[in-house]
C-alpha cells in the first residue's frame, strides 16, 4: 500500500511540475530548473516516509567553507517542523551540500511536496550563486 502512496504521490508531482510521470515514478529523479532532486521511499520506525533529497552542490568557491556550513547549520534550526523533517547535510563522498527532506507518507499531501521541492530548487539556486557567502567585514 505505501508502494503506491508513493508512486502516486510522484505521479501527482509529476503533473504539477510538467514532467513525464512514469519516467519520474521508474527514475525516482527530477530535475528543476538545473537542480537535481532523488526520491526514496523507506520505512524508518515502523513509519514509510518519503525522502527527497536535493543536490546543492559544493560550497562557493568565493567564499570560505566553514562560514559556509556555520550557515547552514544555523538555518538548520529553521527547518525544524513536527511533521516534515528537513535539514542540510554534506554528501561524504563529494563534500556536496544536500537538502534533505523526509516526510510520512501516511499524512503527506502533493500540495506540501511541490512546495518543499519547489522551495528547495530555489534555495539551492540561491546557495549556487553565491547568497550564503558572507561578504568580509571592512574592520
Amino acid at each position: 500500500m505505501s508502494q503506491q502512496i508513493f508512486d502516486r504521490l510522484l505521479e501527482c508531482l509529476a503533473g504539477r511540475v510538467g514532467v513525464d510521470a512514469a519516467r519520474l515514478v521508474a527514475a525516482r529523479v527530477l530535475d528543476i530548473d538545473g537542480v537535481s532532486f532523488r526520491f526514496e521511499w523507506r520505512s524508518f520506525d515502523s513509519e514509510d516516509v518519503l525522502l527527497a533529497v536535493c543536490h546543492f552542490g559544493p560550497p562557493h568557491p568565493s567564499g570560505d567553507v566553514r562560514e559556509q556550513f556555520a550557515k547552514l547549520l544555523e538555518v538548520n534550526l529553521f527547518l525544524l517542523d513536527a511533521e516534515v523533517v528537513t535539514f542540510f547535510a554534506v554528501d561524504r563522498r563529494t563534500g556536496d551540500i544536500m537538502l534533505c527532506i523526509r516526510a510520512p507518507l501516511a499524512s503527506l499531501g502533493v500540495d506540501t511536496l511541490e512546495g518543499s521541492v519547489v522551495g528547495a530548487a530555489g534555495q539551492a539556486r540561491a546557495w549556487r550563486s553565491g547568497q550564503y557567502v558572507q561578504e568580509p567585514s571592512s574592520d
